[in-house]
């Protein structure tokens, strides 16, 4: 088991927001790759091979207990095979690795979400930014004012006030507040952070309402309520 060892890194602590499960991954990869079962397995396995993502496997025995904790090392993989979203082979031709030990339990592949964000953003929650919409029309200009009346013959009169000049609609009164910082489409990213940090704080899940909110404090700008219910309900399931 000496050699398996460096090829495995236990993971002590668990923080279930920081990984996706690999059907989830696969999911977004899919978008990418196509849908292609030989490129799939081909493309995605080669990510995990060249360190672009990370995988972690939990054990659980038969009564549903977990056993243990691992992440594999890019150089694992040389032995192991993805077969589709749910299934990786290959197990024990990796040296050292107790076969017997593990026969019995079960597999649970998880991607980390760091690298897979960069690498196959979620595209439910993530859209394209749309085109810089159309200058309107400029305003005409408005009427000049009437001018005052002149002073008496012989002296000098007091020069008339100007009329006020007149008002077009470019000249039309502008609420002057800056507008604020614009959301980018990465969105779903700060968010996550956010929920990650309240939840490492030891406060309570946030609502969807709460994350709108946060938004439009951050942002003066918020996503739709059923985005973000769907990223919540990703995030804390």
């Amino acid at each position: 088991m000496a050699r398996a060892k460096k090829l495995l890194r236990s993971l002590k602590v668990w923080h279930p927001l920081e990984w996706v499960p690999l059907k989830k991954a696969w999911q977004r990869a899919e978008n990418v790759i196509g849908s292609d079962l030989w490129l799939m397995r081909r493309d995605l396995r080669q990510d995990f091979v060249d360190g672009r993502l990370i995988m972690a496997v939990r054990f659980f025995a038969r009564d549903g207990t977990e056993t243990t904790r691992i992440i594999l090392e890019p150089a694992c993989w040389q032995w192991l095979k993805i077969n589709d979203a749910s299934s990786i082979t290959g197990w024990e031709l990796i040296p050292g690795w107790d076969a017997d030990a593990h026969k019995q339990e079960t597999l649970d592949f998880r991607v980390r979400r760091r690298e897979l964000d960069d690498l196959y953003p979620d595209v439910d929650t993530t859209g394209p930014a749309g085109p810089p919409g159309a200058t309107g029309p400029q305003g005409q200009a408005g009427p000049t004012g009437p001018t005052g009346p002149q002073g008496l013959q012989g002296n000098p009169g007091t020069p008339g006030a100007t009329g006020p000049t007149g008002l077009g609609f470019a000249d039309a009164p502008r609420d002057r507040r800056k507008p604020g910082p614009q959301a980018r489409g990465d969105w779903p990213k700060h968010v996550t952070r956010e929920v990650i940090r309240r939840l490492r704080a030891g406060e309570k899940e946030p609502t969807a309402p709460e994350m709108l909110q946060w938004c439009e404090d951050n942002w003066r700008w918020q996503p739709d309520i059923r985005q973000m219910q769907q990223l919540l309900r990703d995030l804390l399931a």
